[in-house]
């Protein structure tokens, strides 16, 4: 994240939205296109697919190579994820029970 031409930590995150998804859904074989979709971080699941295979998604800083990867309950350390798209598209996935 850049501030004033700086590199910040990811200890300031008061402003990076968050998304909200119910834990049953997506622990039940959705895929990290279908949260890019529906997080509004990709406008179709082609869009998806390309960001993935350009090596612009991240998923907790690790890059996402597989676009069929299911999610699953190991993706959510404490029920949160941080999703990224490129260097600039920030979110966090909120699991909620």
């Amino acid at each position: 994240l850049l501030k004033n031409g700086k590199v910040t930590t990811d200890t300031d995150t008061r402003h990076v939205p968050t998304f909200v998804v119910p834990a049953k859904t997506w622990l039940n074989g959705k895929t990290v296109i279908d949260l890019l979709v529906e997080a509004k971080l990709a406008k179709t699941r082609g869009e998806a697919r390309r960001l993935i295979r350009g090596d612009g998604v991240r998923l907790n800083n690790v890059e996402l190579t597989d676009e069929l990867l299911s999610l699953d309950a190991t993706h959510f350390p404490d029920n949160r994820a941080k999703l990224t798209v490129g260097k600039k598209r920030l979110i966090f996935v909120q699991l909620q029970a």
